[in-house]
């Protein structure tokens, strides 16, 4: 049962989201863990065992990306409330991998064959942009650009909230364009500079420049990389720190 996402929300409790074993809450003083699991006989239940994603929306609710599609959690009540990508088809569902609450709060979801969404509470419904592409992980950088990382189409990024989107890819002839199509993470440093982790390198973007930096694993230099395989980007105080298939 591996581990997919934690999150340590404002009240200070550690949630744990796990692939197949549901939503967990971690009891910090016993160690004792309380689980939300679905149950198709509950209609307040979480929408699949499977999360990919979890986070606080505001103080008492969260927000669980699932293999069955995005459900927003009543702590309070312990119920959870679905959000159907496609409402007009009850029996579809769409697999949640990540999401965003941008600056003016909207909810951004990304999925994992149709692309990228944009929920509104005032109706309960999804918007969709970039539906040919699967969509692996978004980002809202401090200027409010938003940026979508795929799987096979690069990076993408609008700074219009979703009218338009600019495409910024591997190009083999270009030394200076993104290491790979495939793109795991994307994090912001404190200098506003964006770093972004792929199948095959890590790539710095420098503020208000279209050039990537590329870092790679190099075979037998142990000061390089340890795999060319990013998988998620974190900043510490002083240091960037990434995992990556064979470490960190």
């Amino acid at each position: 049962m591996p581990s997919f996402q934690f999150l340590e929300d404002s009240d200070g409790e550690l949630w744990i989201g796990t692939g197949g074993g549901g939503l967990n809450k971690m009891n910090k003083a016993t160690g004792e863990f309380l689980r939300y699991k679905n149950d198709s006989t509950v209609k307040f239940s979480l929408s699949s065992d499977f999360v990919f994603s979890v986070d606080e929306d505001i103080p008492g609710f969260l927000l669980v990306g699932t293999q069955n599609g995005l459900d927003r959690f009543d702590k309070v009540k312990g119920e959870f409330t679905k959000y159907d990508i496609y409402p007009e088809d009850k029996e579809k569902k769409e697999a949640v991998l990540a999401f965003k609450k941008d600056l003016s709060g909207v909810i951004w979801a990304s999925s994992y064959n149709d692309g990228l969404y944009r929920l509104s509470y005032t109706n309960n419904k999804f918007e969709s942009f970039l539906t040919e592409k699967d969509v692996t992980c978004i980002y809202e950088d401090k200027s409010g650009r938003f940026w979508a990382g795929t799987s096979k189409n690069g990076l993408q990024m609008s700074p219009d909230k979703g009218k338009s989107f600019t495409a910024y890819v591997n190009e083999e002839n270009n030394p200076k364009s993104l290491s790979n199509n495939h793109v795991n993470s994307i994090a912001e440093d404190f200098e506003g500079n964006l770093w972004i982790g792929t199948e095959n390198g890590l790539n710095l973007l420098k503020k208000n420049s279209t050039e990537f930096v590329k870092y790679l694993n190099e075979p037998g230099n142990e000061s390089s990389l340890s795999s060319s395989n990013v998988l998620k980007i974190l900043f510490d105080r002083e240091a960037l720190c990434g995992s990556a298939q064979t470490g960190v």
